[in-house]
């Protein structure tokens, strides 16, 4: 019998503790179960400014997803040309619910309803969420403890060519800080507005 890890990164942290692990472990890796669509449409052409991509539970850090699309609009309200169409900062939640932790997802609705910018997407097909994802310019993934390879909302993101706007933590690979944009709280609504307002010819998909 083998101990099972998720990443090569977590391997190699408990081999650090255990050695005898390195000869007793093997990896089987996450992937998004989520299909994308062979043709995705470019920067300038998707719907939604920003996304948020997972369960709708607590410590997922959805509070600061909603407090950073607070600001984005306080501070920006017309992220594009007014002569562009749907020039107004266009938000959303997509994710699925669990009976469980109605306490907390009921109270979230209610919040919601006051920031019209959020529109709330629940216990979509994977279908649906491939058709959001693919009109999502900025996926914003506050995990609390950090990105790691083993977040599947953030695959899924990724392969439906959404600009990366997450967390780091522990976990988190070197390959994942070089290559995708990390932020706080207190910074992630002035990154995304920069994203956002990036010339055309600058966007790559």
């Amino acid at each position: 019998d083998k101990i099972i890890f998720t990443t090569e990164f977590e391997r190699q942290y408990a081999i650090q503790k255990y050695p005898k692990l390195k000869n007793n472990s093997s990896i089987i890796k996450i992937y998004s179960n989520i299909v994308t669509k062979q043709n995705q449409p470019s920067f300038n052409h998707r719907v939604y400014d920003m996304g948020y991509f997972g369960y709708i539970r607590p410590e997922k850090g959805l509070e600061n997803f909603i407090e950073t699309a607070k600001k984005i609009q306080e501070t920006n309200p017309l992220i594009v040309p007014a002569s562009k169409p749907n020039p107004k900062f266009k938000a959303y939640i997509m994710g699925q619910t669990q009976d469980e932790f109605s306490f907390y997802h009921q109270p979230l609705l209610k919040k919601l309803s006051d920031n019209s910018n959020i529109t709330l997407f629940l216990n979509k097909t994977n279908q649906n969420v491939s058709d959001i994802l693919s009109q999502t310019k900025i996926a914003y993934l506050p995990y609390p403890d950090g990105l790691t390879e083993r977040r599947g909302s953030f695959l899924a993101a990724l392969l439906h060519h959404c600009f990366i706007v997450t967390t780091k933590g522990n976990f988190t690979t070197n390959a994942q800080l070089s290559t995708f944009n990390f932020v706080n709280k207190e910074n992630a609504h002035l990154k995304i507005t920069e994203i956002l307002n990036y010339p055309t010819e600058n966007i790559n998909n």
